[in-house]
């Protein structure tokens, strides 16, 4: 398997060519382009990086590939020549460069929506699953070449906000005249085609219409919005919109320069699920419950239908309905509280598992027996297997978790040959965390602690990838660090450093138990403050209130100081409060639950459970809240468990409420 086998959008570089004028300075302008922004090709094998930002580049630089005079890729392109480049001179150039680099992955875009976006029926799927669809394959080509991607949508948008049709009429003579604004010639494009041609699927589920930038008045036969919607403004705005999740959200990721045999190289590390989830949220217009499955779930082809596709495609097709199969499970809307968990035909969540089985099997027969895909696709199955097991079948969740350790540990030897680039290993080992954790947190508490201890070794294992492959020690994130990187990437880390408190605060060891309170109270629960203010969400700063109070309650039992005992009391009662206040339907009582909202629910008992052992008293709770909220928890795991064996959740539970009968006074 080549280098760098998760870059699944790259770019295709052009020859150097002395063809007809236009092509000829569009090659041109493409091949500095890639020099400047670090895409590999044959003059820049190692993929250096002299600019990393659209605000960096100036017209000189453009011209010749380089920073520095004279040593550019091409011969200099004339000044005259880049001045013909309207309304914005360096943003224009840019633009039909990276346009000419980004357009042969078009046909990608079509081959692979042709193959997953309609259902065997060849009827488009709903909006939603469309624009996930879309939306991963516009992500893989940002992370296959972060600088370029940002620097060519910038300049996009440079380009469009100076092109408006606006302009001021005068009275002249007595009659309002005035000079039309002069049209941008045919060469002048303000579009990038992975953005602007693709895009029109997610609207109308078709690829076989024309370029609708340049028609008006087309009709589509899907309903819409309104009897005057404009589909061209609802395009740019479904563009604008993904653009800034994968930009500016709380879970956009980062990238980073880092050194690589001599030069500089670039790497993204992004979890696309909760940028994908708010996306879907946002333009979300299907009834689901009222919805056919088949137009939710992502079609899967034949092992010829594949082969047939070219091999970049092959392996965005597997990459896309991947994902695509992580949004149905973790979605709220497509998985109502209601569903039955045990009926494939009507819990897309399970029926998922069946589909990501499927997927496995088709990777492992078309694709190359080292190719990353493969593993991913098989790890990924066996997650799912494992979830559904855990709170059944101990015995297979086990079973299956090992088979799970070897699929990550494949992983794991494919990044450091090379294969696998640090951004992408560090999501795989994290994005698998929760499940390992959730199977070992359950071995422990059935008393397997041989089962419990290995897979605790592992996931230390995991996390050192993790955050070596990231340059990031967690320490340095704490507020008392000096390091540089304290005030970069806590806010950027932070939804994934919540499953990494939770892993230590697991452990049987003093130190990372604290380490675990230190990571949640100073950076993780602030950065997610910080980001529900400004987006208007709560989920995360729900978890990671939960993640906290859990820390804070195992370490009061651990302590013997009754001094430090009351003073991490106090905090976990002040951090239930505040995880009531975000999350007011856990006094509602009403309703069944998501498996995360039991683990709320959890968390708030014990809290009061612990704050109550001190007499410490909680706005608007009592004892009796505290009873009612853990029945309810435990009526939720009892419907999951099915009759089946007990589990750890439903273990520890169980322990919770003992406890809190056994609390001596009432809380004043």
């Amino acid at each position: 398997m080549f280098p760098d086998a998760m870059m699944l959008m790259p770019v295709a570089v052009p020859a150097p060519t002395e063809g007809r004028r236009a092509t000829a300075t569009a090659d041109r302008l493409a091949r500095n382009a890639a020099m400047l922004f670090g895409v590999p090709f044959e003059e820049n094998p190692l993929g250096h990086v002299q600019l990393t930002r659209f605000d960096e580049l100036t017209l000189q630089a453009l011209s010749q590939g380089a920073l520095e005079p004279d040593n550019g890729s091409d011969k200099r392109i004339a000044t005259a020549t880049l001045n013909r480049f309207r309304p914005n001179r360096k943003a224009g150039a840019l633009l039909a460069g990276a346009e000419t680099l980004f357009a042969p992955l078009v046909p990608v875009f079509n081959e692979v929506i042709r193959t997953t976006g309609l259902t065997e029926r060849n009827v488009p799927l709903i909006l939603e699953v469309r624009a996930a669809i879309w939306a991963i394959l516009v992500l893989e080509c940002y992370k296959s070449q972060p600088a370029l991607f940002v620097a060519a949508a910038t300049s996009r948008n440079v380009q469009r906000s100076l092109s408006h049709s606006w302009a001021p009429y005068e009275v002249r003579h007595g009659a309002l005249g005035g000079d039309e604004l002069p049209s941008l010639g045919a060469d002048q494009s303000t579009t990038l085609s992975i953005l602007d041609h693709t895009v029109q699927f997610v609207m109308t589920g078709d690829t076989d219409r024309p370029d609708l930038d340049e028609i008006s008045d087309v009709e589509s036969d899907r309903p819409r919005m309104g009897e005057d919607a404009s589909e061209k403004f609802l395009r740019e705005d479904l563009i604008s919109r993904w653009l800034k999740h994968m930009l500016d959200s709380p879970d956009r990721g980062f990238a980073w320069l880092g050194p690589h045999n001599g030069s500089r190289r670039m790497r993204a590390f992004i979890s696309p699920l909760g940028c994908i989830n708010a996306f879907i949220d946002e333009i979300a217009e299907t009834d689901l419950l009222a919805c056919d499955m088949e137009l939710m779930l992502p079609r899967i082809p034949s092992a010829g239908e594949l082969r047939r596709l070219s091999l970049t495609a092959q392996r965005a097709t597997i990459w896309v309905i991947l994902q695509v199969h992580r949004m149905l499970r973790d979605n709220a809307r497509f998985n109502p509280a209601t569903a039955a968990a045990d009926d494939p035909d009507s819990s897309v969540k399970l029926r998922v598992v069946s589909e990501s089985e499927r997927l496995a099997v088709l990777a492992e027969a078309v694709l190359a027996p080292d190719d990353p895909l493969v593993s991913w696709a098989r790890a990924k199955w066996r997650n799912k297997v494992i979830a559904q097991a855990l709170e059944r079948d101990s015995v297979e969740a086990v079973a299956q978790t090992h088979l799970l350790r070897d699929d990550i540990e494949q992983m794991k030897a494919l990044a450091r040959s090379g294969i696998v680039d640090e951004g992408s290993i560090a999501e795989f080992v994290r994005s698998l965390s929760p499940i390992v954790n959730s199977v070992a947190d359950d071995a422990k508490e059935r008393g397997d602690n041989d089962t419990s201890a290995q897979l605790r070794h592992d996931l230390a294992s995991d996390w050192h990838v993790f955050f070596e492959s990231l340059n990031v020690n967690p320490r340095t994130l704490l507020a008392k660090s000096e390091s540089s990187t304290r005030h970069a990437l806590p806010e950027l880390l932070a939804p994934h450093l919540h499953n990494y408190a939770g892993y230590l605060s697991r452990s049987d060891a003093d130190d990372d138990i604290e380490l675990s309170i230190l990571l949640q109270r100073d950076v993780v629960v602030p950065a997610r403050r910080a980001a529900s203010r400004m987006h208007g969400t709560t989920t995360g700063l729900r978890v990671a209130l939960q993640v906290l109070v859990r820390a804070l309650c195992v370490q009061h039992d651990r302590t013997g100081s009754p001094e430090r005992q009351r003073h991490l009391a106090r905090e976990a009662a002040e951090m239930t409060a505040q995880i009531i206040d975000v999350s007011p339907w856990t006094l509602a009582g009403e309703g069944e639950l998501r498996s995360g909202q039991v683990n709320t629910l959890t968390a708030i008992v014990t809290g009061i459970v612990v704050a109550a052992e001190h007499n410490i008293a909680l706005p608007n709770v009592d004892l009796d809240c505290a009873r009612k909220l853990a029945e309810r928890a435990h009526r939720e795991l009892e419907r999951r468990r099915s009759g089946g064996e007990m589990f750890g959740r439903l273990e520890q539970l169980n322990r919770l409420r003992t406890r809190l009968e056994m609390v001596p006074t009432p809380m004043t």
